[in-house]
Order: C-alpha cells, then sequence, then structure tokens
C-alpha cells in the first residue's frame, strides 16, 4: 500500500513538471513568435534604411554638382567683374584724356584768338 502512496505521489508530482513544462513551452513559444515580429520589423526598417541611404547619396551628389556649377559660374562672376572694372578704369582715364585735350584745345585756341589781336 505504502508503494502504491508513494507512486502516486510520483506520478502527481510528474503531471504538475510535465504541466509546468507545457506552461514554459507556451511562453517560449508565445517568445518566438514575438522575436519573428520584431525580426520582421527589424528586415522593414533595415530595407527603409537602406532606401533612406540611398536617397540620401542622391541627394549629396546633386548637391555636389550644383557647388561645382556654383563654384564654375562664380569664377565667371568674378572674371566678368574684374573685366567690367578694368574697362570702367580705362573709360576713366580715356574721359580725363579727352577732357585735358579739351582744355588744351580751348586754351591753343584762345592764344590764337589772342594772338590774332
Amino acid at each position: 500500500m505504502k508503494e502504491i502512496r508513494e507512486l502516486k505521489d510520483e506520478f502527481r508530482e510528474a503531471r504538475r513538471e510535465s504541466q509546468d513544462l507545457r506552461d514554459r513551452m507556451a511562453r517560449m513559444e508565445g517568445k518566438i513568435d514575438a522575436m519573428s515580429t520584431v525580426k520582421e520589423t527589424a528586415e522593414n526598417a533595415r530595407s527603409l534604411a537602406d532606401k533612406a541611404m540611398d536617397h540620401a547619396r542622391s541627394a549629396h551628389h546633386r548637391i555636389d554638382e550644383m557647388r561645382e556649377d556654383n563654384t564654375e559660374d562664380r569664377k565667371d562672376t568674378e572674371k566678368d567683374i574684374a573685366d567690367v572694372k578694368d574697362d570702367i578704369k580705362w573709360l576713366w582715364r580715356y574721359a580725363i584724356t579727352a577732357l585735358v585735350a579739351a582744355l588744351v584745345g580751348m586754351v591753343g585756341a584762345l592764344f590764337s584768338f589772342i594772338g590774332k589781336k
């Protein structure tokens, strides 16, 4: 009789352990399902990050091209400004020379007019 009770007790203990194992396995299955969801979310995030990186590289490339174009345009503009400044300098020289020549001509005409009297 004692052996039967011991067997019953062992059987109950085995059932409890079996139930504990089933509970643990159920929790593990839930965690595995959650991990697959996390993995899927991570893969989507990775894909989105890759696309964003591609767009960023493309935008950066376009910005570099624009900088190169602006640098060339700025050099051309600076050269044009230097040419205009040089032209203005020469224009002032011509204007002053013309005024001096006109004054010399008027003074010569005045002396010529005074000399005839």
